[in-house]
């Protein structure tokens, strides 16, 4: 497990079970872990000495064998999970990386939900295209999302954003999924 700092960008990233993930930007709130956020406010405010900031580095990163694989596990879980919610979404229907997230019991992972797509198994079982932000838009770089959804009925308002008024899968809870 490994952190770096970027101070030209004041961001931290850390690799968590062999996936790069973005923590935060230090001038954003909300971080994915909460640790992160003190850990930055630390590295920010040593910006000018080298030795402290090494040294918090370091005492970050020595996490032991069992808590890095415990990390890993729960990762590996909740990827499943978003896994097993984006199968269930129907034809014609899209859901948001927000509420897949909420639906997997960590309502404030939505990033990851975009991380668990990103490194999505070859899965012609896994509607990947189906899920979109929160605003309607469709995955940056991935031009095929479109007509894909195009394809199963999903319309789209001049923005280009799905339309989600009729296609919104309205979903109330995570029972309702395996159900």
């Amino acid at each position: 497990m490994t952190l770096t700092y970027s101070e030209d960008n004041q961001y931290l990233t850390r690799e968590l079970a062999g996936i790069p993930l973005f923590l935060t930007f230090v001038k954003k709130k909300g971080p994915i872990y909460t640790p992160a956020r003190s850990l930055i406010s630390h590295l920010h405010a040593l910006k000018r000495n080298e030795p402290a900031r090494a040294a918090v580095i370091d005492k970050f990163n020595t996490f032991t064998l069992e808590q890095e694989l415990n990390m890993d596990e729960t990762l590996r879980e909740f990827f499943n999970d978003v896994y097993e919610i984006t199968r269930q979404i129907p034809r014609g229907k899209v859901l948001t990386y927000g509420r897949i997230a909420a639906l997997a019991g960590r309502p404030q992972h939505a990033r990851w939900v975009g991380r668990a797509m990103a490194q999505s198994p070859d899965d012609k079982t896994l509607p990947c295209h189906r899920v979109v932000n929160s605003a309607g838009q469709t995955a940056p770089g991935w031009t095929e999302q479109r007509t894909l959804l195009e394809n199963e009925g999903v319309t789209f308002r001049p923005n280009g954003h799905v339309d989600m008024k009729k296609h919104l899968w309205e979903i109330l809870s995570a029972d309702e999924v395996t159900s």
